[in-house]
Parts: C-alpha cells; sequence; structure tokens
C-alpha cells in the first residue's frame, strides 16, 4: 500500500510522538509512505529524515522566515508555501513513479491541502484530528484555515480521544466524513533503575524525604501548569514540608511561569527542567510520586496514562472525561472545576495530604498501577488498529 501523507506538525522529541510514530509504523509494516511536513510553525521540530527505507520525508522549508513572525500574514505565508511546495512534490516527484492508494492529512493546513491533492487522485481520504475540545474549536475559528479544515469531509477520521468528546464534536460539525475512530494514545514507558532514580534525584537536589510531584506538559496557557505552582505556594506556606515540584515541557509560558516562581519565592521546591525527550521522560516519572494535571479541559492525554503505567496518581480536575479514568481516592484526587481559587487550595490541600501520609500515598499509586494495565495500550497496539482501519478503506 502507498501512503501519500501530510502534517501539519513536523517530527518531536520532546512531545507530539504520534507525528513521528505514525509514519514509521506503516513503513515498518512494509507499506510504502511519502511524509510531506511543513516545518516552520512548530516547536522545536526534530528535522530527521533517514528513519526507514519505505519512509521518504518531503519537508518544506519557508523561505524568506522573517515574514513567518509577522501576525496573520506569516501564519498565510507559511500555508502558501507549504501549498506551493506540496503540489510541486505529488506531482513532479511522486506521482510519476507511484500512485498512493491512501491520502492521510493530519491537522488543519494538512487537511487541507490534502483533500485538494486528493480530488486529482481520487482514492480514500483520511483526516486527523489530535484532539478536538470546545477550547480549542472557538480558538481555531479564529482562523479560516482551521475553520474550513473542521469541515472537510473524508472516507475516515481518527480523533484522538483526549476526554473531550472529540467524536461527537466532529461530528456536530461536519457531516461529510464516513466513519470515525476515536483512539487513545499509546504509552511506552518504562522504570528506570534504583541506582538511575537516586543520581537523578541528586542532580536534582531532592532529598531522601521528599516527596516528588510532577506536571508534563507543552507550557502552552490552557495546560494551566500556574495552578499547580500557586497550588505549591499555598501548601509551602501553609505548613507543608519536603515537597518538590518538578515541571517538564517547553512552549510560550515558560518565561511567565519563571517569574511566578520567582514572585511566589519558591525557587528552592519548584524546578522547571524545560524539554525533555521522551526517554529521559521516564526517569522523571520514575524518581516521582504524583502527578499534577489541571488542563482547562479534559486532563485525559498521554501524561496520565504515561503516569499511571509509572505507578503515579493523578491530582487533576473533573472536567471533559476525567472522572471515567481517574475516580477520587482510589488511583488519584480529583477536584471540582469552577472557581479558580477552590482549585487552588483543593490541590494544596491534596499535595499536603499524600505528602504526609504514606499509607495513603501508596494506595493511590497501587490504584494507578492497577487501572493502567487495564486500560493503557502500548504504541504498537494503538498503531496497528489504526492500521486495519485504514487497510479496510484501501481494500474497498
Amino acid at each position: 500500500m502507498n501512503i501519500l501523507m501530510f502534517s501539519y506538525w513536523d517530527f518531536q522529541r520532546h512531545g507530539m510522538q504520534v507525528t513521528k510514530k505514525t509514519p514509521l509504523y506503516f513503513a515498518e509494516k512494509g507499506h510504502r509512505v511519502d511524509f510531506i511536513v511543513q516545518s516552520e510553525m512548530t516547536a522545536k521540530p526534530d528535522k530527521v529524515s533517514d528513519l526507514h527505507e519505505n519512509l521518504t520525508v518531503w519537508r518544506c522549508n519557508v523561505p524568506f522566515a522573517k515574514l513567518v513572525s509577522v501576525p496573520k500574514l506569516g501564519r498565510l505565508w507559511v500555508f502558501l508555501c507549504y501549498c506551493v511546495y506540496s503540489l510541486y512534490v505529488v506531482f513532479a516527484k511522486i506521482l510519476p513513479v507511484r500512485k498512493p492508494d491512501i491520502v492521510y492529512a493530519a491537522e488543519s493546513d494538512a487537511i487541507l491541502i490534502g483533500k485538494v491533492i486528493n480530488y486529482f487522485v481520487r482514492v480514500p481520504f483520511v483526516s486527523r484530528y489530535y484532539g478536538l475540545s470546545d477550547i480549542l474549536i472557538d480558538r481555531g475559528m479564529l482562523s479560516p484555515m482551521y475553520y474550513i479544515s473542521l469541515r472537510v469531509g473524508s472516507d475516515l477520521a481518527i480523533v484522538t480521544d483526549d476526554g473531550t468528546d472529540g467524536e461527537e464534536k466532529l461530528r456536530s460539525l461536519n457531516n461529510g466524513i464516513g466513519s470515525v475512530l476515536f483512539l487513545r494514545n499509546g504509552v511506552d514507558v518504562e522504570k528506570i533503575g534504583e541506582k538511575e532514580v537516586v543520581e537523578l534525584r541528586h542532580k536534582y537536589s531532592i532529598g531522601a524525604e521528599d516527596t516528588v510531584f510532577i506536571t508534563v506538559s507543552r507550557l502552552y496557557g490552557w495546560k494551566r501548569v500556574d495552578r499547580a505552582i500557586k497550588a505549591f505556594s499555598f501548601a509551602l506556606k501553609g505548613g507543608c514540608k519536603h515537597i518538590r515540584l518538578i515541571v517538564v515541557g517547553h512552549g510560550p509560558e515558560e518565561d511567565a511561569l519563571l517569574e511566578l516562581v520567582e514572585k511566589e519565592n519558591i525557587g528552592e521546591y519548584v524546578t522547571i527542567v524545560g524539554a525533555v525527550d521522551h526517554e529521559s521522560v521516564s526517569g522523571l516519572y520514575s524518581m516521582s510520586h504524583v502527578l499534577i494535571s489541571l488542563y482547562e479541559m479534559s486532563n485525559v492525554g498521554n501524561p496520565l496514562f504515561e503516569a499511571q503505567k509509572m505507578g503515579l496518581p493523578v491530582i487533576t480536575i473533573d472536567n471533559g472525561d476525567t472522572s471515567a479514568v481517574i475516580s477520587d481516592g482510589v488511583n488519584g484526587i480529583l477536584c471540582d472545576d469552577g472557581v479558580e481559587g477552590n482549585i487552588i487550595r483543593c490541590v494544596s490541600k491534596a499535595i499536603c495530604r499524600v505528602s504526609r501520609n504514606s499509607g495513603y500515598l501508596e494506595a493511590l499509586r497501587k490504584g494507578a498501577f492497577e487501572f493502567s494495565k487495564s486500560h493503557a495500550m502500548s504504541w504498537e497496539e494503538r498503531l496497528d488498529v489504526e492500521l486495519r482501519a485504514i487497510q479496510g478503506l484501501s481494500a474497498k
């Protein structure tokens, strides 16, 4: 099977594992993949190309890069460059050699371009959405390209199940979709050895008696890592001792979060480590005890399932489908969504409770691990489900 893939997101070392894992998995299973990607708008892309003999990466390098930073114009410029580049690659380089059996397009710009090209090649079309929520849709409405991409018809739409009712929202926006495959991401993390854990704790000046809390996410505003920092400050001022917070991730909010830590005068207790590759995240989970996830929308994402597989309970908010995954007092602690101050106080109280009561913490850790055994797919299992659905389209 020849798969022509378009992607808004480039490969990432520090997040978005799916962008690399998907085309690579297809290639490893014997399918021929042409992966056409725009790269300039992504966060620290890993611009690798030679991943597999069956996978060819065609990467759009945007000329006059300074235009990218110009509001509105920069976004349009990148799209136009990506569009022209994609048309050139497909019609001048790929089609003279092989005809695709499937056109697969992931996220806004790619979906629009993929749909146009599919008009000429006339094969099954797959649209891919990495998550759909009211917040993302409302903000996306400010972009005409995003608005249109949500309404593009396809034979199959693959939507990440991140607890935000993405399938229902997509159906309400788009009547031109044949079927929807609604899947959680895969989970591939493994504990490191005790010696490596000790070394990591020493690296971050963490004492043997400290309870370690961790956040793992891109540092965007709606991820609300600031809530974790404020709750930590509240706990410390309330007399909670021997606690540490490790903030993993990078993004536009990083400077603001550093300023918040300084303002609260808790730099001794909070460490923002920045971008970390996938392999290193396992080590940080291994030295931690509890994940904190306080997004504005559902918190059912990769960090939650990765943490549970590592035996970390989750302190989170009861929004979206979070309560379908986290049972309060069993495998985590749920705080009611609503008044901001109440969220901070609830999280602070939870931080103090688990750090002061080792028996309670161990019960939560056991509950988290037990839940993960029956609810988390590996990436191979997850991608196999997707591939079989695509193969079914090709066979029609």
